[in-house]
Protein backbone atom coordinates (compact mmCIF):
# COMPACT_ATOMS: atom_id res chain seq x y z
CA UNK A 1 0.00 0.00 0.00
CA UNK A 2 2.86 2.39 0.71
CA UNK A 3 3.83 4.41 -2.37
CA UNK A 4 7.45 3.39 -1.93
CA UNK A 5 6.52 -0.26 -1.56
CA UNK A 6 4.33 -0.25 -4.65
CA UNK A 7 7.22 1.08 -6.72
CA UNK A 8 9.95 -1.24 -5.44
CA UNK A 9 9.89 -3.32 -8.61
CA UNK A 10 10.23 -0.19 -10.70
CA UNK A 11 13.12 0.92 -8.52
CA UNK A 12 14.91 -2.33 -9.31
CA UNK A 13 14.32 -1.71 -13.00
CA UNK A 14 15.70 1.78 -12.62
CA UNK A 15 18.78 0.41 -10.87
CA UNK A 16 19.41 -1.91 -13.78
CA UNK A 17 18.78 0.93 -16.19
CA UNK A 18 21.33 3.12 -14.45
CA UNK A 19 23.78 0.24 -14.32
CA UNK A 20 23.50 -0.25 -18.05
CA UNK A 21 23.91 3.48 -18.57
CA UNK A 22 21.06 3.70 -21.04
CA UNK A 23 20.38 7.28 -20.07
CA UNK A 24 22.11 10.11 -21.86
CA UNK A 25 25.36 11.20 -20.33
CA UNK A 26 26.70 14.71 -20.12
CA UNK A 27 30.02 16.12 -19.07
CA UNK A 28 28.48 17.22 -15.77
CA UNK A 29 27.82 13.60 -14.85
CA UNK A 30 31.52 12.96 -14.36
CA UNK A 31 32.32 13.27 -10.68
CA UNK A 32 35.65 11.54 -10.44
CA UNK A 33 38.43 12.47 -12.85
CA UNK A 34 40.61 9.63 -11.52
CA UNK A 35 38.06 7.08 -12.72
CA UNK A 36 39.80 5.55 -15.76
CA UNK A 37 37.91 3.47 -18.28
CA UNK A 38 39.19 1.65 -21.34
CA UNK A 39 38.96 3.13 -24.80
CA UNK A 40 37.08 1.14 -27.44
CA UNK A 41 40.35 -0.36 -28.66
CA UNK A 42 41.23 -1.52 -25.13
CA UNK A 43 38.03 -3.56 -24.74
CA UNK A 44 38.25 -7.28 -25.36
CA UNK A 45 36.73 -8.51 -28.62
CA UNK A 46 33.92 -10.12 -26.60
CA UNK A 47 33.19 -6.81 -24.84
CA UNK A 48 33.24 -4.98 -28.17
CA UNK A 49 30.78 -7.46 -29.60
CA UNK A 50 28.44 -7.19 -26.63
CA UNK A 51 28.70 -3.40 -26.51
CA UNK A 52 28.54 -2.85 -30.27
CA UNK A 53 25.63 -0.43 -29.94
CA UNK A 54 28.04 1.97 -28.20
CA UNK A 55 30.85 1.66 -30.76
CA UNK A 56 30.38 4.98 -32.56
CA UNK A 57 30.22 7.02 -29.34
CA UNK A 58 32.21 4.90 -26.85
CA UNK A 59 35.31 7.08 -26.76
CA UNK A 60 33.18 10.24 -26.38
CA UNK A 61 31.32 8.92 -23.34
CA UNK A 62 32.59 10.23 -20.00
CA UNK A 63 34.82 7.72 -18.25
CA UNK A 64 32.32 7.29 -15.44
CA UNK A 65 29.67 6.36 -18.00
CA UNK A 66 31.97 3.83 -19.68
CA UNK A 67 32.73 2.27 -16.30
CA UNK A 68 29.01 1.98 -15.56
CA UNK A 69 28.38 0.30 -18.90
CA UNK A 70 31.17 -2.21 -18.26
CA UNK A 71 29.84 -2.83 -14.75
CA UNK A 72 26.33 -3.30 -16.19
CA UNK A 73 27.64 -5.78 -18.75
CA UNK A 74 29.32 -7.74 -15.98
CA UNK A 75 26.09 -7.72 -13.96
CA UNK A 76 24.11 -8.88 -17.01
CA UNK A 77 26.54 -11.74 -17.61
CA UNK A 78 26.20 -12.87 -14.00
CA UNK A 79 22.39 -13.12 -14.26
CA UNK A 80 20.61 -16.38 -14.92
CA UNK A 81 18.00 -16.68 -17.68
CA UNK A 82 15.08 -15.78 -15.38
CA UNK A 83 16.85 -12.71 -14.03
CA UNK A 84 17.67 -11.54 -17.55
CA UNK A 85 14.08 -12.02 -18.67
CA UNK A 86 12.82 -10.05 -15.68
CA UNK A 87 15.38 -7.29 -16.24
CA UNK A 88 14.54 -7.04 -19.94
CA UNK A 89 10.82 -6.87 -19.15
CA UNK A 90 11.37 -4.10 -16.61
CA UNK A 91 13.58 -2.22 -19.04
CA UNK A 92 10.83 -2.36 -21.67
CA UNK A 93 8.37 -0.99 -19.13
CA UNK A 94 10.84 1.77 -18.26
CA UNK A 95 11.17 2.80 -21.89
CA UNK A 96 7.38 3.11 -22.18
CA UNK A 97 7.12 5.46 -19.17
CA UNK A 98 6.60 9.16 -19.53
CA UNK A 99 9.31 11.55 -18.31
CA UNK A 100 7.09 12.39 -15.32
CA UNK A 101 6.75 8.71 -14.40
CA UNK A 102 10.51 8.23 -14.71
CA UNK A 103 11.11 11.27 -12.53
CA UNK A 104 8.82 9.83 -9.86
CA UNK A 105 10.70 6.52 -10.00
CA UNK A 106 14.04 8.31 -9.66
CA UNK A 107 12.73 10.19 -6.61
CA UNK A 108 11.46 6.96 -5.09
CA UNK A 109 14.80 5.29 -5.76
CA UNK A 110 16.60 8.17 -4.07
CA UNK A 111 14.32 7.92 -1.01
CA UNK A 112 14.85 4.16 -0.89
CA UNK A 113 18.64 4.54 -1.05
CA UNK A 114 18.52 7.15 1.74
CA UNK A 115 16.67 4.79 4.09
CA UNK A 116 18.51 2.98 6.83
CA UNK A 117 19.22 -0.72 6.18
CA UNK A 118 16.53 -1.59 8.73
CA UNK A 119 13.95 0.58 6.95
CA UNK A 120 14.83 -0.97 3.59
CA UNK A 121 14.51 -4.48 4.98
CA UNK A 122 11.18 -3.65 6.58
CA UNK A 123 9.95 -2.25 3.28
CA UNK A 124 11.11 -5.34 1.41
CA UNK A 125 9.27 -7.56 3.90
CA UNK A 126 6.13 -5.46 3.52
CA UNK A 127 6.37 -5.68 -0.26
CA UNK A 128 6.85 -9.44 -0.09
CA UNK A 129 3.87 -9.79 2.25
CA UNK A 130 1.76 -7.58 -0.03
CA UNK A 131 2.73 -9.61 -3.11
CA UNK A 132 1.80 -12.83 -1.34
CA UNK A 133 -1.82 -11.65 -0.97
CA UNK A 134 -4.39 -12.92 -3.45
CA UNK A 135 -4.67 -10.60 -6.49
CA UNK A 136 -8.21 -9.53 -5.55
CA UNK A 137 -7.07 -8.46 -2.07
CA UNK A 138 -4.07 -6.55 -3.53
CA UNK A 139 -6.35 -4.77 -5.99
CA UNK A 140 -8.79 -3.84 -3.23
CA UNK A 141 -5.98 -2.44 -1.08
CA UNK A 142 -4.57 -0.46 -4.02
CA UNK A 143 -7.98 1.02 -4.79
CA UNK A 144 -8.47 1.94 -1.15
CA UNK A 145 -5.02 3.55 -1.03
CA UNK A 146 -5.59 5.60 -4.19
CA UNK A 147 -8.93 6.89 -2.88
CA UNK A 148 -7.28 8.22 0.30
CA UNK A 149 -6.27 11.84 0.68
CA UNK A 150 -2.61 12.58 1.48
CA UNK A 151 -3.65 13.26 5.09
CA UNK A 152 -5.39 9.89 5.37
CA UNK A 153 -2.35 8.15 3.92
CA UNK A 154 -0.07 9.87 6.42
CA UNK A 155 -2.34 8.83 9.31
CA UNK A 156 -2.31 5.24 8.08
CA UNK A 157 1.47 5.25 7.72
CA UNK A 158 1.86 6.67 11.23
CA UNK A 159 -0.55 4.09 12.65
CA UNK A 160 1.34 1.27 10.93
CA UNK A 161 4.69 2.62 12.14
CA UNK A 162 3.35 2.86 15.68
CA UNK A 163 2.02 -0.69 15.47
CA UNK A 164 5.36 -1.90 14.10
CA UNK A 165 7.34 -0.16 16.87
CA UNK A 166 5.23 -1.90 19.53
CA UNK A 167 6.49 -5.31 18.39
Amino acid sequence: MNTIATQLGKVIAFTILITFSCVSFSAESVNNADDTAPSWQQLTSQQQQQLSRFKSRWDQLPEQARNKVIKGLSLWQSMDKNQRTRAASRFKAWKKMTPAERKKIRQTYKRFKNMSPQQRERLKRQRKRFNSLPPAKRDALKKRWHKMTPEQRKKLRDRLKHRHNKR
